[in-house]
């Protein structure tokens, strides 16, 4: 019985793992080819602008404003599938009979942590769009934040503006956050 036991949860972390690789290749080849540029705390050390040094932020590929809305309802419709698959997958495992009570209570707080995750993802666009006055997709995987802008959206102040908010909701530091603004 322990060794059936053991190979559910092998199994179960198995299922989870590529869950997780699937969500990242999903997100990754649905992602407009833009270069991005991890905005730290030095953000605040320097006084330079976006006007002054575009290179600070990075420069980015074209995406035309007439299509920025359609790229950014797009972003969130290919997270919100990826969250969808991901739910599906824990809830199978909850309501298979055959499952271990492990594996059900892995799925359980799994199912927990994405729940609290789509809700960070909303609140954080929420804030960060007041703020900006403006639309963004907020992707959090793996302990990371990456978040989408307009285009002409950054500057010293706002960065660190969104930084703050990142940290303050989701307890998140500057290294692991990554600001990208469409160009």
């Amino acid at each position: 019985m322990g060794f059936i036991v053991k190979k559910r949860q092998i199994i179960l972390a198995t299922l989870i793992a590529a869950l997780g690789v699937a969500v990242f290749v999903n997100w990754y080849y649905t992602k407009p080819q833009i270069q991005q540029s991890s905005v730290v705390s030095e953000t605040t050390q320097t006084s330079k602008t976006l006007s002054e040094d575009t290179s600070e932020i990075g420069e980015a590929q074209l995406v035309n404003s007439k299509n920025v809305n359609e790229y950014f309802n797009t972003a969130r419709v290919n997270r919100q599938k990826a969250h969808d698959e991901a739910l599906e997958v824990l809830n199978d495992i909850i309501k298979d009979s055959t499952s271990s009570p492990e594996a059900v209570v892995s799925a359980e707080k799994s199912l927990e942590e994405i729940s609290r995750t789509i809700k960070l993802e909303t609140d954080l666009e929420n804030l960060i769009s007041a703020k900006t006055n403006g639309e963004c997709v907020v992707v959090i995987n793996d302990g990371k934040v990456q978040v989408i802008l307009n285009k002409n959206t950054l500057n010293d102040t706002i960065s660190t503006q969104i930084i703050d908010i990142i940290a303050s909701q989701a307890n998140i530091f500057s290294e692991n956050i990554t600001l990208i603004e469409t160009k």
